[in-house]
């Protein structure tokens, strides 16, 4: 009778971590461990596989009952032999991951985010486990599907109900006025550009200092932005400085480059958008009469697809010393108007 070969079974969040380890782990022992274990999932043999390890039959059943056991806990380092890794049983492993879909406060902890402290203080007072290694977190952390980046900033005058009334409404005027051949749609806003490098995480060399040169010198420059949410183009323009005296000619300029249309302008409650001085150039005989201002909901920059086109930019840039300022400017404004961008509101 033929031998029925064993199964392993593997999850989306499993998989994701196994590829991630073979792809980018500098390691040997943990990568070949996600090889064998996706090799498996896929059907190969410890015995067909082995001789591309350089290792026995033996022990790739090994590294495979310690899958069985541990999961991807066992290819970290040391966890095989962390005992304290073993002492959470399924369903503990089950409330941690319910417990991490949603915030340190749902379990009266005074935090907003999670980290590996609050994590480690959390899981040692609900099943008294306490990990050797920090990676055994993170693995959690990592299965639960959250990710180490930066969080969003979030306004504490935020109302989300009333922007998401008023984003409707801007959707249903926005999409009437496309209706017309003659009418542009713009989404603008104001950016300001510093001599000084962006800087951005990234994933480095570990036991390794990685050093990226910077400036400071406080030289920065301010440009004002329209993208057409039709075409994807996005023009700049400097500003001396952002304010009503600055934007005023800046409109007019984008009137003057789309003659004999009516320009719509998207943009946010600055209050040179909303000066006197700027309404009173609009309307019928006056140098913006053929502008219609649409203002986004406060506290809502998310919202502005030209804030995704500063960012993009930005990152573009990020991590690179340039030895001017004009080179720094020049490559701001070359990535912006030599790209197309999909943001849509």
């Amino acid at each position: 009778m033929a031998k029925i070969q064993k199964e392993y079974p593997l999850t989306d969040a499993q998989r994701d971590i196994l590829l991630e380890h073979v792809s980018q782990t500098p390691h040997k022992l943990p990568r070949y461990k996600a090889q064998t274990i996706l090799g498996a999932n896929a059907g190969a043999t410890s015995e067909q596989m082995a001789p591309m390890f350089g290792r026995t039959k033996e022990t790739l059943d090994d590294w495979l009952g310690q899958w069985e056991k541990m999961g991807p806990l066992c290819l970290f380092s040391g966890h095989i032999e962390n005992t304290n890794s073993m002492k959470l049983e399924d369903d503990q492993w089950e409330k941690v991951y319910k417990t991490l879909q949603g915030s340190p406060s749902d379990v009266e902890l005074p935090e907003q985010l999670w980290t590996v402290p609050v994590l480690a203080n959390w899981m040692f007072s609900e099943f008294g486990v306490k990990y050797n290694s920090d990676r055994s977190y993170h693995y959690c952390l990592h299965l639960a599907g959250l990710s180490f980046k930066y969080p969003t900033k979030f306004d504490v005058r935020r109302d989300e109900g009333k922007i998401e009334a008023r984003m409707a409404e801007i959707r249903t005027e926005v999409a009437e006025l496309a209706k017309d051949p003659d009418t542009i749609i713009f989404a603008s806003d104001e950016v300001k550009v510093q001599e000084e490098t962006e800087t951005r995480k990234g994933w480095l060399r570990t036991g390794e200092k990685t050093v990226i040169k910077i400036k400071r010198n406080g030289k920065k420059q301010s440009y004002t932005g329209f993208l057409n949410l039709a075409t994807g183009k996005c023009t700049v323009e400097e500003l001396a400085w952002q304010n009503t005296a600055t934007t005023i000619p800046a409109l007019q300029n984008l009137l003057a480059a789309n003659p004999n249309k009516k320009v719509v302008v998207i943009w946010d409650n600055a209050s040179w958008h909303r000066s006197q001085a700027l309404k009173d150039e609009l309307g019928p005989g006056n140098s913006l009469e053929n502008l219609y201002l649409i203002q986004l909901p406060p506290y809502a920059p998310d919202h502005n697809p030209i804030e995704h086109v500063w960012n993009a930019a930005k990152g573009e840039s990020a991590n690179i010393l340039q030895r001017k300022f004009a080179d720094t400017k020049a490559r701001f404004v070359s990535y912006i108007t030599e790209s197309t961008f999909q943001y849509k509101l």
